[in-house]
């Protein structure tokens, strides 16, 4: 593992390094988005249901991770349940992943783009 890996971020402080990886960030920020109320689910490439755990390529295609120096840039393709108001629902999807990434990792996150790809309707 090298600090200029494109796949973790790295931190160095008095007791060493620190490397954390991007699939690590994508996973948290997954979890938070998901818990939001008023989200049906994440949504891949073809606006897919991930209903259950979201892992590997699944979370690859609903979040991005993009590191600029020690801040974090967050995208996130959801699915809205029926009957919520989406700008709602965009800020707290916006709010609960800056917050998970935030505390879970230390790091700042500069911003989360909530992209909404699809309403479900149940």
């Amino acid at each position: 593992m090298s600090e200029s890996s494109k796949d973790y971020i790295s931190r160095v402080d008095e007791m060493g390094n620190l490397h954390i990886s991007e699939a690590v960030l994508a996973g948290i920020a997954a979890a938070a988005a998901r818990e939001t109320e008023g989200v049906s689910a994440l949504a891949g490439g073809r606006a897919e249901n991930t209903s259950g755990l979201v892992i590997g390529k699944k979370v690859a295609r609903s979040v991005e991770i993009r590191v600029s120096e020690d801040k974090v840039s967050i995208a996130v393709a959801i699915l809205v349940k029926y009957g919520y108001v989406i700008p709602d629902v965009g800020r707290a999807v916006q709010e609960a992943v800056a917050n998970a990434v935030e505390n879970t990792t230390g790091l700042k996150v500069d911003c989360v783009n909530v992209h909404v790809v699809g309403v479900a309707f149940q």
